[in-house]
C-alpha cells in the first residue's frame, strides 16, 4: 500500500510537470554594415563601415513559459532581453538617453498572461497591436528597407513622437508601452481584435523618467489561407505635466518642433496593412496617417501619411525581397521622403540564414536638425541571421 501510494505522488508529480514549460528562444543578427550619410546636426559626414547588428531582425533573447491550467486556460510569460552584439560595456553603448532605462535587464517585450476560450490577455510591455498590425505591410519586418525605424526616413512622420518600451518616448515608431494590459479575442473565422491600454499618469511623480504617458490602440485583424489584412488605431496622449526626460529629450522639442511643450496633446496614427500569397510570390502594401493634437505652444503640429508597396518570392533556399515606401508630410522641408530597400536571403537551414540587404533612404531635406541620428542615404549589409 505504501508503495502504492508512493507511486501515485510520484506519477502525479510527473504529470503537473508535464503541463509546464519554460525555455529560452532567440535570434542573433550581426554583420558588416556601410553607411553613407552626406550630413549629421553638425553638417559633417557620418559615413561609416563596421560590423552592426539586426540588419534583418532585432537580436534577442527570450525566457518563455506556459502552463496548463485545465479546461482549456494556460498561464504563460516572456521575458526578452535584446543584446547589443557589437558592444560589450554598458559605459560605451551609444545611445544618449540610456539613463532612462530603469527595471529589469529585460529591456524588450514582456508580459504575465492567462489564455483559454475567453481569449488572450496579458499584463506588462506586450507588443502593441498597432505594431503587429503594420507589419502585416511589408516584409522587411522593422529592420534595413522597412522604412520603420529610429533611422533613416520614418513611415510614422519626422516629428512624430512614437512609442517604445522603457524609455519616455521614440522617434515616430510604435513597438509596445510600459504599464499596458492587452486583450486579444479569439479567432472567429479569421476575424480577431486587439486591445492595448496603458493609463495616463503623468501626475504621479514629475521627476519620474520613466513613461507615464497614455497609450491606447485597437487593431482588427482578418487572416484566412493567403489572405492577412489589419486596421489599427493608436492614441498616444499626454496630461498637463510633460515629465522632464520628455522636454528635454532633443529628438521630441529642437529637432521636432513641440516647442519642449507636449501638455495636454496626443497623437494619433492609423494604419491599414496588409498582404496576399500565391504560389511563391507574397505582395505587401501599407497606407499610414500621423497627426498631432492639442499643443497649443507646439511650433508645428505635424500631419503626415505613408503609402508603400513590397513584394517576396521564393526560390528555394532563396528569398528575394523588394519595397518602396513614401511618405508625406506638412512640415516644411521634408515632404516627400521615400525609401528604397531591397534584399536577398540564403537560408542555410531552418534557422540559419546569410542575407544582403541595401537600402537607399532619400530624407528629401537640407534641415539635418529635423533628421539628427537617422540620416542615410545609402547603406547596405552582409550579415547572418541565427534563430535558436
Amino acid at each position: 500500500m505504501k508503495k502504492t501510494l508512493v507511486a501515485l505522488a510520484a506519477l502525479a508529480a510527473t504529470a503537473s510537470f508535464a503541463q509546464s514549460s519554460v525555455g529560452i528562444v532567440g535570434v542573433f543578427d550581426i554583420g558588416f554594415k556601410a553607411n553613407s550619410a552626406p550630413y549629421t546636426a553638425a553638417g559633417t559626414n557620418a559615413s561609416t563601415n563596421a560590423v552592426a547588428q539586426n540588419g534583418i531582425a532585432t537580436s534577442a533573447i527570450k525566457f518563455v513559459g506556459t502552463e496548463d491550467l485545465g479546461g482549456g486556460m494556460k498561464a504563460s510569460f516572456l521575458a526578452e532581453i535584446n543584446p547589443n552584439l557589437v558592444q560589450s560595456s554598458t559605459s560605451n553603448q551609444n545611445y544618449a538617453f540610456a539613463t532612462d532605462y530603469s527595471g529589469t535587464p529585460f529591456n524588450g517585450e514582456q508580459y504575465l498572461g492567462l489564455s483559454g476560450g475567453f481569449g488572450d490577455v496579458k499584463l506588462g510591455v506586450p507588443n502593441a497591436g498597432f505594431f503587429l498590425a503594420l507589419n502585416n505591410s511589408n516584409p522587411f519586418g522593422t529592420a534595413m528597407g522597412s522604412a520603420y525605424g529610429a533611422g533613416g526616413v520614418s513611415r510614422l512622420g519626422t516629428r512624430a513622437l512614437g512609442i517604445v518600451s522603457g524609455v519616455a518616448s521614440g522617434t515616430a515608431r510604435i513597438i509596445r508601452h510600459e504599464r499596458s494590459i492587452q486583450y486579444t479575442t479569439p479567432s472567429f473565422s479569421g476575424f480577431s481584435a486587439t486591445v492595448t491600454y496603458a493609463a495616463l499618469n503623468d501626475n504621479t511623480n514629475n521627476a519620474n523618467p520613466s513613461n507615464q504617458d497614455g497609450y491606447t490602440d485597437i487593431a482588427l485583424n482578418y487572416s484566412n489561407g493567403p489572405l492577412n489584412v489589419s486596421f489599427a488605431n493608436a492614441v498616444n496622449k499626454f496630461g498637463a505635466n510633460t515629465i522632464p526626460t520628455l522636454a528635454s529629450n532633443p529628438y521630441l522639442t529642437t529637432n521636432t518642433g513641440l516647442s519642449a511643450n507636449l501638455a495636454n496633446g496626443d497623437y494619433t496614427y492609423n494604419v491599414l496593412a496588409g498582404n496576399y500569397t500565391f504560389g511563391t510570390t507574397t505582395v505587401y502594401a501599407g497606407y499610414t496617417t500621423t497627426k498631432s493634437n492639442g499643443m497649443t505652444n507646439a511650433a508645428v503640429l505635424e500631419d503626415a501619411t505613408s503609402w508603400n508597396l513590397a513584394a517576396k518570392y521564393v526560390m528555394g533556399q532563396t528569398d528575394l525581397l523588394a519595397g518602396y515606401t513614401v511618405r508625406t508630410s506638412n512640415i516644411a522641408g521634408v515632404n516627400n521622403a521615400s525609401v528604397l530597400g531591397l534584399g536577398a536571403n540564403y537560408n542555410l537551414s531552418k534557422r540559419t540564414a546569410v542575407y544582403y540587404r541595401f537600402e537607399a533612404a532619400n530624407a528629401n531635406t537640407n534641415d539635418a536638425a529635423a533628421v539628427v541620428g537617422g540620416s542615410v542615404t545609402n547603406a547596405s549589409m552582409v550579415g547572418v541571421r541565427h534563430s535558436f
